[in-house]
């Protein structure tokens, strides 16, 4: 699953429209984390 901040749209000038079908837009990227971590998902970072 991927997970696009709204404020990160914004901030790319980013349209839904561009983005691939399976990405998830949330209000709070932190929150979703979180939320999937407690309920068993995996966390990887990439970048720096």
């Amino acid at each position: 699953m991927k997970l696009l901040h709204a404020i990160a749209m914004k901030n790319q000038k980013l349209e839904r429209s561009q983005l691939l079908p399976n990405v998830e837009i949330v209000p709070d990227g932190i929150g979703a984390i979180v939320a999937r971590q407690r309920a068993g998902w995996g966390y990887i970072k990439v970048g720096h």
